[in-house]
């Protein structure tokens, strides 16, 4: 299910970004109701203006199971991209997991496929809904995970992402619904809640496959396309571009050859 930092949320607790406290009262009640694990794509890699806003939002933290933050990973060179030197930016709550939340975008500019994870050095940083799974799932199922996420990256690391469900299709609820706690319990019991920004003038939006004459996707949505593929075993499979330029010469040269030989 889809938390989303929408308008409606926006117009009652104000302009991004919020009081820390904000998020800690929302935690708080998500926990209550006991989901199965949180995907929580908000950056906190900076400390607030107010430090006791931070502390607050740590104690609640500590005591949320199963939650995943976002770290930020930026190239030292763009032209190298995320394949040289990374900087890792971490939450600064070093208690909580962590996943990265870097998209792979075409040279069209559309997003079809995510790394699942990244190295450097003895690090690696997880994709964020894969993070979520390995925390979420029960032993026997993460194995199966590992599998497949080793699959994937034997065959380079990159994940096709399967993006078979349109814009605004996962079920979704308002950020602002479970404060003003309008949302049971029984609702949200056991299910992977994933909380992102929605709201056009948040800037997290993204042209995939899916986008239509809608435009954009939010990435909290690519991140639940992730999320849903990876537990159905659904992978798409780029098929490399060079075969598809080179397949009608080919083709050409054949009939030639089949014409002179006549």
């Amino acid at each position: 299910m889809i938390v989303a930092i929408d308008e409606e949320s926006l117009a009652q607790f104000g302009r991004w970004p919020w009081n820390r406290q904000i998020h800690a009262n929302f935690l708080e009640k998500l926990t209550q109701a006991n989901p199965r694990g949180i995907l929580f794509d908000v950056l906190f890699v900076e400390p607030s203006a107010n430090k006791l806003d931070d502390e607050v939002l740590a104690r609640v933290i500590n005591k949320t199971p199963n939650l995943v933050l976002p770290l930020l990973l930026m190239p030292t060179n763009e032209r190298i991209g995320f394949d040289g030197e990374l900087n890792v930016l971490k939450p600064i709550f070093p208690q909580v997991a962590t996943g990265h939340i870097a998209v792979s975008t075409d040279m069209d500019g559309v997003v079809r496929r995510m790394r699942l994870r990244y190295q450097q050095g003895n690090q690696s940083f997880n994709a964020l809904g894969l993070q979520l799974l390995m925390l979420g799932e029960a032993e026997q199922y993460k194995s199966v995970l590992r599998q497949r996420a080793q699959a994937i990256e034997a065959s380079g690391g990159v994940y096709g992402l399967p993006l078979n469900v349109p814009k605004g299709g996962y079920m979704t609820i308002s950020y602002r619904n479970i404060v003003n706690g309008e949302v049971s319990a029984d609702f949200l019991r056991d299910k992977y809640i994933l909380v992102g920004a929605t709201a056009l003038g948040l800037g997290d939006q993204f042209t995939t496959p899916v986008s239509g004459q809608d435009g954009t996707v939010s990435g909290i949505e690519i991140h639940a396309n992730l999320i849903d593929g990876l537990k159905n075993g659904w992978v798409i499979q780029t098929v490399n571009t060079w075969y598809l330029l080179a397949l009608p010469i080919v083709l050409l040269m054949f009939a030639f050859l089949l014409i002179t030989s006549i």
